[in-house]
């Protein structure tokens, strides 16, 4: 008579690390998947909330702009716009901060941006030159509608 082998009813220790390994692996990439899943809309409300910032930047000051009886950049850091009707206001641009202020006012507003932003004259219209974080420039072009009535007559 001669004796069978018998094949170990459970599972050997190197088929256990071998599944423990396995799901290891499993289990941190669905940890990165699950991160990533909550980092991309956090990041793309923040951009939202970026890009609105910047569009009521510019619209303000375009409605300053186009009312303003002269606008001077002293510097490409700081806008001095006059009016008829009104107190002028100065615009200063620090360290990713744009304040807009009343002169002979405690109003004023902040904005807090990305951009780097710098003020230009050509003649009667005003350039918001714009740099973004990836390195593009830009210009933004606006106009005085007194200064450009004043140069077609003159």
């Amino acid at each position: 008579m001669t004796r069978r082998q018998h094949s170990p009813a459970g599972f050997i220790l190197f088929e256990l690390m071998f599944v423990l390994l396995l799901l290891t692996l499993f289990s941190l990439g669905a940890i990165q998947l699950v991160a990533l899943s909550l980092k991309v809309p956090k990041q793309a409300a923040e951009r939202h909330n970026q890009v609105l910032s910047f569009d009521s930047l510019v619209t303000r000051l375009r409605e300053d702009a186009w009312s303003a009886r002269t606008i001077v950049a002293p510097d490409e850091r700081t806008l001095k716009l006059e009016f008829d009707d009104g107190p002028a206001i100065t615009w200063k641009v620090e360290d990713g901060r744009v304040e807009r202020t009343i002169v002979d006012s405690k109003a004023s507003q902040k904005w807090e941006l990305d951009q780097q932003l710098s003020f230009a004259m050509d003649g009667p219209i005003l350039l918001l030159n714009v740099k973004e974080k990836s390195g593009d420039p830009g210009t933004i072009r606006m106009s005085s509608q007194r200064m450009l009535l004043e140069g077609g007559r003159g």
